[in-house]
């Protein structure tokens, strides 16, 4: 199913991991070392695992999309929209399960 090209799943997950990284300084809550922490984590690791994906924009291209695909999901259900203060597990399934019929994922290659 293809709900994402590559070509433009590529480029969206360099701008969402600069993003991630920028977004305490950006909306002005880095004096709160968990919540710099987390989106910071999860920024450089999204750039991370894009430059070895096997996509576009991958410059190693080790992983193949199918990979990259459940990475985001995985890391989705640790980001604090899903969370929120009660995390569960229901909840990260719930909303990783969200993820991928809102649209963002699967993504095919070419």
């Amino acid at each position: 199913m293809r709900l994402i090209p590559a070509k433009f799943h590529a480029p969206l997950d360099y701008v969402v991991g600069a993003a991630l990284i920028a977004a305490p300084w950006i909306f002005q809550f880095s004096e709160h070392t968990a919540a710099t922490v987390v989106p910071t984590v999860l920024g450089i690791g999204l750039i991370g695992y894009s430059l070895i994906t096997d996509y576009e924009l991958g410059v190693w291209k080790v992983a193949p999309m199918a990979v990259h695909n459940l990475i985001d999901v995985v890391a989705g259900a640790f980001s604090p929209r899903c969370r929120g203060s009660s995390a569960s597990p229901t909840r990260a399934r719930t909303c990783g399960s969200r993820m991928s019929s809102s649209g963002s994922l699967p993504s095919a290659s070419g």
